[in-house]
């Protein structure tokens, strides 16, 4: 059909995908210019006249949703007795195919499940009773973000023009399960549904399996948390389940957050674990070199290198804390050495410091060496290093020193 033009609309352009009912091409619109998707009923599936009402049907009701994640159905017709329905281009992956090529972490498969139930929370609300959803027809953008092309039309429905419609609970438990199996295929990479049908015995376990493997970034307890919530969407203790998308949604975002907040915990605990090993290594450092000095030994002095280190590492430790420390030492347990990490932030002039109080979004802790001045038993006093040439005492004295060379030599 390369090349064909459907009812002087659409000229096929190119296959873009198949089914089992349908053709699915891309097609340019004559009137726009705009590349669209074009999907066709196969010619065996439209000689069954029901099937075609029943599709036209269900497009219309899809048609009538509007939400962000549902895609916007441009137009609804029959090509020689084929009904066929066009939808914009959807640039992205089909949701099957991520899962088969890509471990998604925790978080984004989260928020494809949390955009999926959205989707069916609208449906619900329209009164749509056929809302089933196949991953294949679920595109996931470049951002991160889900587009549902069509609802499925469930086969055993298909062959009677009366379906049996289903309770507003029985479909909510109904949407609730599909999630369920859907976050299990995004975490563990396979369905939990057996081939021959019905859900593997055995799938918790499985799942903790997967966990371990795809997901070692998990802690065993969260893994336990993921195998629970999903339990409370295929029990079949009805009692135990989620009862509304409500209680469904808080639940999976109180499950996202507690891994945000072990992601952060564990984050600053090694970000302050660098912090202190770099403060082990400058003492040591400093020490070493200060010992083989006195020896006479021609070992180059210590280089900038440790300090810009350090200085990097507890800039990017500042930024995560909601109050800013000015001053710290190293423990002396442990420690030989006499130096430790401060953050100072008052070795600008004035001027400068009025300028970053005014924009204190831009202030930037800064490192420098504090220095132990007098130990006494187990306490200790702590002084900044300065260089000499700083002195109060130095500045005031050269320059007393240069006005008796004026006043003798005028």
């Amino acid at each position: 059909m390369i090349g064909e033009i459907i009812n002087d609309k659409y000229k096929i352009e190119s296959v873009f995908s198949e089914s089992h009912m349908y053709e699915i091409f891309t097609a340019i619109e004559a009137a726009t210019g705009q590349t669209v998707v074009l999907k066709l009923m196969k010619e065996e599936m439209a000689v069954n006249a029901e099937r075609v009402k029943f599709f036209s049907e269900e497009i219309k009701n899809f048609a009538s949703l509007s939400h962000p994640n549902i895609a916007e159905v441009l137009d609804l017709d029959v090509f020689e007795d084929r009904p066929y329905v066009v939808s914009p281009l959807i640039q992205g992956t089909e949701l099957n195919l991520v899962m088969k090529n890509e471990v998604l972490s925790l978080p984004d498969s989260v928020k494809i499940i949390q955009d999926l139930a959205a989707v069916l929370q609208c449906a619900a609300d329209h009164k749509i009773d056929n809302r089933n959803i196949n991953l294949s027809n679920v595109i996931r953008k470049k951002d991160g973000h889900i587009t549902v092309l069509s609802f499925t039309l469930p086969r055993l429905k298909l062959i009677t023009s009366n379906p049996v419609k289903r309770n507003e609970n029985a479909g909510i438990q109904a949407d609730l399960y599909f999630l369920g199996t859907a976050l299990y295929e995004l975490l563990a990479g396979k369905s939990p549904i057996r081939k021959i049908g019905g859900l593997h015995e055995l799938w918790d376990m499985n799942l903790e399996k997967e966990l371990r493997i795809r997901h070692p970034e998990l802690e065993p307890s969260q893994q336990r948390k993921i195998v629970d919530f999903i339990r409370k969407t295929l029990t079949r203790e009805m009692n135990l389940r989620f009862n509304s998308y409500e209680e469904f949604l808080k639940a999976i975002a109180d499950l996202a957050g507690d891994f945000r907040q072990t992601v952060i915990k564990n984050k600053v605990s090694r970000q302050m674990s660098m912090a202190s090993h770099i403060v082990d290594v400058l003492n040591n450092k400093i020490n070493t070199t200060s010992t083989i000095i006195t020896a006479g030994s021609n070992e180059p002095k210590p280089t900038k290198a440790n300090v810009l280190t350090a200085k990097a590492a507890l800039k990017t430790i500042g930024s995560t804390k909601t109050t800013t420390q000015q001053q710290g030492y190293a423990e002396e347990a442990g420690t030989e050495g006499n130096l430790a990490l401060s953050l100072n932030n008052n070795e600008l002039s004035d001027e400068e410091n009025n300028n970053l109080q005014i924009k204190q979004s831009k202030t930037t802790p800064q490192l420098k060496l504090i220095k132990n001045t007098k130990t006494t038993g187990k306490s200790s006093e702590w002084a900044d290093e300065r260089s000499f040439m700083k002195s109060p005492v130095v500045i005031i004295g050269l320059i007393l020193v240069v006005m008796v060379i004026l006043i003798l030599f005028w």
